[in-house]
């Protein structure tokens, strides 16, 4: 698997093989989390929103959460960037962001000062916002 890794990360953007090399590399992640969020079996629909309610609460998880939650959110970014539809969007979005770890995502993500200083292209963010000014 190394080798795949090496490849894929070390060829030119465009290549045939590169793409073959990134499918292969992405496989297990496309079957196991296409099973787990395609299945229509209510304990997996079930098993997939608690693994989707734990996006921004990892404490929460057990051994095996933590192992299939990668595969389980690399499923949803990949439908979620190929859906057209923005009430679909939104939908896929919710699974995620929804319930108390969203809750917790916003207070987490509010509580955060903004840094005045730090650069937004040649600007500082203060500069390049100035209704957050002081």
């Amino acid at each position: 698997m190394r080798i795949v890794t090496y490849l894929r990360d070390n060829l030119d953007e465009k290549s045939t093989l590169r793409r073959i090399l990134k499918f292969i590399y992405d496989c297990p992640e496309l079957l196991l989390g296409g099973a787990i969020c395609k299945l229509p079996l209510p304990p997996v629909i079930r098993y997939k929103r608690h693994l989707l309610s734990t996006c921004f609460d990892s404490g929460k998880r057990t051994k095996i959460d933590k192992l299939l939650f990668p595969y389980v959110f690399g499923w949803l970014k990949l439908q979620y960037r190929k859906e057209t539809n923005p009430d679909r969007r939104e939908e896929l979005k919710s699974l995620a962001m929804g319930g108390t770890s969203g809750e917790k995502w916003a207070k987490t993500y509010d509580s955060r000062p903004l840094d005045f200083s730090s650069k937004v292209g040649h600007m500082t963010f203060g500069e390049a916002n100035p209704i957050f000014s002081k």
